[in-house]
């Protein structure tokens, strides 16, 4: 066997041994809302029913705060559909739901969910983000939920370096545009979902995986090019 092709060989084999880095959410934080009473305000602050965080609700009437029908869009099977978070009312424009979760060791947050709204309820619903849950930045531009029945969203913070590795991190919905008192929105299923710090790749494992490849298309295109002049 050439030397050549020996190390062709070897490098493939190299490139084969070294390890696959995959790089796979974990689950922050999610609230299924099934716990909570219909029809029944079930107070401001809500506890996720896996992981650590909380949803408060700030600047909200009484009357605006209830348990309405859920979905089972963004659910984590087996959850069933249950109960889903009901906002309304006009008088609560510019009230505002916020999340607070611990992004230590990790980067990239999502949050999903799923909404519905009826024609009246709150049709812009600014995200914003926090690192000290007093100045926020807006995310984006305001979005709205669909009429009817249930659909999903997500919102990728992956591209606010600010949250990664946050003791506690904050996101924060501002809602407008209800027009009548019996405008309602539901939000149902929140995920926060997050890529650990230590799955991500080492710089000197990148290095040593791209050497890898770089020696191998080499060896690959000098073993074509003799080919070629041994048929000449």
């Amino acid at each position: 066997m050439r030397i050549g092709t020996a190390a062709f060989f070897f490098v493939a084999l190299l490139g084969g041994l070294l390890p696959t880095q995959s790089v796979r959410a974990d689950l922050i934080a999610y609230w299924n809302f099934n716990g909570l009473v219909n029809n029944t305000n079930n107070g401001t602050s809500y506890l996720p029913d896996i992981g650590a965080g909380l949803i408060e609700l700030d600047g909200w009437t009484s009357d605006g705060i209830s348990a309405k029908m859920g979905s089972s869009i963004n659910a984590i099977v087996p959850d069933l559909p249950g109960q889903g978070l009901g906002l309304e009312r006009d008088d609560n424009n510019g009230a505002s739901l916020v999340f607070s979760f611990d992004m230590s060791g990790f980067i990239d947050p999502i949050l999903t969910f799923a909404e519905r709204r009826n024609d009246f309820g709150f049709d812009s619903i600014q995200a914003s983000w926090s690192t000290d849950g007093v100045t926020f930045v807006d995310f984006g531009a305001p979005f709205s939920p669909p009429t009817g029945s249930y659909g999903s969203r997500a919102l990728d913070f992956s591209g606010v370096n600010a949250l990664d590795g946050e003791s506690t991190a904050f996101i924060r919905f501002t809602f407008d545009g209800a027009t009548e008192g019996f405008g309602k929105i539901r939000l149902d299923n929140p995920q926060i979902n997050a890529i650990a710090a230590s799955s991500i790749p080492e710089p000197s494992f990148v290095m040593v995986q791209g050497a890898a490849v770089a020696l191998l298309l080499a060896f690959g295109l000098r073993r074509t090019r003799f080919a070629k002049v041994d048929t000449v």
